[in-house]
């Protein structure tokens, strides 16, 4: 996991009262849904519990952004030929190509 900070989370936690692992837990924890921190906040689910819940919930959004971008690709795929080929027929002043629906 990836901090935005210059600043290494080993260099953070010496100035902290924790350590390292103790602080990604916490940077992780922050990216966990609502209702998992409100159990969390509970006490119904240990926190090692809620960085798992976090990583599993990471690796879904990743899961997910990825099939919209290659969705995205393809559309692009099919659509880019055609997009190119009517604006060379408007620029040279030829009407569009009909569309098959």
């Amino acid at each position: 996991m990836k901090h935005r900070g210059k600043t290494s989370l080993r260099a953070l936690s010496n100035q902290l009262p924790c350590s390292a692992s103790q602080l990604r837990n916490l940077i992780y924890a922050g990216q966990v849904p609502l209702p998992d921190r409100l159990l969390a906040g509970r006490g119904e689910i240990s926190n090692r519990e809620l960085v798992r819940r976090s990583k599993a919930a990471a690796r879904a959004r990743a899961i997910a952004d990825q099939e919209k971008l290659d969705r995205e690709r393809r559309r692009k795929r099919r659509n880019g030929p055609t997009q190119y080929a009517d604006g060379w027929r408007l620029n040279a002043g030829f009407a569009p190509r009909a569309r098959l629906l």
